[in-house]
C-alpha cells in the first residue's frame, strides 16, 4: 500500500501542500493532527486523517455529502483505502484500513471498513456499522447502526442492514431487500426485491426470500425453502427442505413447514402444525393445532384443519369443513 503522508505542523504549510495536490490532481492528503482522540477501546492502527483538496457534492437515496476544500475527513491506513477518483469520501468518524477500498461515488459516513472489503457506487456505511472480510457494498446499499456485513456478502441496489443485524458468508442483498433487528442472513441466502428480514429471525443455506415477504420474530429458514410475494412468517415458524411459501400465506407459533409441501394463497398455519411431504395448504384454508399435513393431502378453500389430526395420502379437505383431532 501507497503512503506518501507527512506530519504536517502549521496551517500554513497545510494550504500549501492543498494546492499543490489540487493542482495533481489529487482528492485528498493524509495529514496527521497533533492532537486527534481516538474513541474509546479503538486502536491507531497507523491511520492518517484525510483533508480535502477540493469541493464536491454527492448524494444518493440514503444520503448527502457535502465536502469543502481544507475540512477534515475521516481516517484511513493509506490513499489505497480511498480512491482520488469519483466523489467517494470518508466521514470524520469513518475508518478505512488494510486492504479495503472505497472508490466511486460511495461514503463512510461513520462505521468501520477493513479488510479486503469494497463499497463502491453510491453505497453508504454510517453508525457504528462494519464491513469486512471481503464484502462488497455496492450500488446504492447502505449498511448503518450496529450492523455486520462480513464474509463474503454481497450488497446491491438499494439493499439495506441495520440494527444490529449480521449479513455473512455468501448472503446476497438486491433491490430493496432489508436485514434489521438482530436477524442473521448467512450461507448462500438469497434476499431480493422487497423482502425484509427482522428481529431475531435468521435465514440461512440456499433460502430465497423475494417479494414484499416479511421474516420476523425468532422463525428460521434454511435449507432449499423459497419465500415470495406477501408472506408473513413470524414467532418460531420453520420453513426448510425445499418447502415453498407464497402469495399471502401467513406462518406464525411453532409452525413447520418442510420437505416438498407448500403453503399459497391466504392461506395461514400456526401452532404447533406440521406440513410436510408434497402436501399443499392453500385458498383461504387454516392449519392449526398440533395438526399434521402429509403426502399429497390437499387443505384448500375455507377449510380448517386443528386440534391432533392427521391428513395424509391424497386426502382433499375442502369447502367449508372443519376437522377436528380428539385434542
Amino acid at each position: 500500500m501507497t503512503n506518501n503522508s507527512v506530519y504536517y505542523n502549521n496551517d500554513r504549510e497545510l494550504i500549501k501542500l492543498l494546492d499543490e495536490a489540487e493542482r495533481q490532481g489529487k482528492k485528498y492528503i493524509l495529514y496527521r493532527l497533533e492532537r486527534d482522540p481516538l474513541k474509546e477501546d479503538e486502536e491507531d492502527h497507523g491511520l492518517w486523517r484525510i483533508v480535502a483538496c477540493r469541493d464536491f457534492k454527492n448524494s444518493s437515496e440514503y444520503f448527502e455529502c457535502e465536502v469543502t476544500k481544507g475540512s477534515y475527513g475521516g481516517r484511513i491506513e493509506s490513499e489505497d483505502n480511498l480512491m482520488h477518483d469519483g466523489n467517494c469520501w470518508v466521514g470524520y468518524d469513518g475508518v478505512v484500513r488494510e486492504n479495503a477500498h472505497v472508490c466511486e461515488d460511495a461514503y463512510v459516513y461513520e462505521g468501520e471498513v477493513y479488510g479486503q472489503a469494497t463499497v463502491k457506487g453510491k453505497a453508504y456505511v454510517e453508525g457504528e456499522a462494519k464491513v469486512y472480510e471481503q464484502a462488497i457494498v455496492m450500488g446504492e446499499a447502505c449498511v448503518y447502526h450496529e450492523a455486520s456485513v462480513h464474509g463474503d456478502a454481497v450488497l446491491e441496489g438499494t439493499s439495506s442492514v441495520g440494527g444490529s443485524a449480521d449479513v455473512c458468508e455468501k448472503a446476497e442483498l438486491h433491490n430493496e431487500s432489508s436485514v434489521g433487528g438482530k436477524a442473521t442472513v448467512r450461507g448462500h441466502a438469497d434476499l431480493s426485491d422487497k423482502a425484509s428480514i427482522k428481529e431475531d429471525a435468521v435465514v440461512e443455506g440456499n433460502v430465497f426470500v423475494g417479494g414484499m415477504a416479511k421474516v420476523f420474530g425468532r422463525a428460521h429458514l434454511y435449507g432449499s425453502a423459497m419465500i415470495n410475494g406477501n408472506v408473513e412468517i413470524g414467532e418460531d415458524a420453520e420453513v426448510f427442505d425445499n418447502a415453498l411459501v407464497c402469495a399471502s400465506a401467513k406462518l406464525g407459533g411453532k409452525c413447520r413447514i418442510h420437505e416438498n409441501s407448500f403453503v399459497e394463497g391466504e392461506a395461514k398455519v400456526s401452532e404447533e402444525a406440521e406440513v410436510m411431504g408434497e402436501a399443499c395448504v392453500c385458498g383461504q384454508a387454516t392449519v392449526c393445532g398440533k395438526a399434521k399435513i402429509a403426502g399429497k393431502a390437499l387443505i384448500c378453500e375455507n377449510a380448517t384443519v386443528t386440534g391432533d389430526e392427521q391428513v395424509s395420502g391424497s386426502r382433499v379437505i375442502k369447502g367449508n369443513s372443519l376437522v377436528k383431532g380428539s385434542k
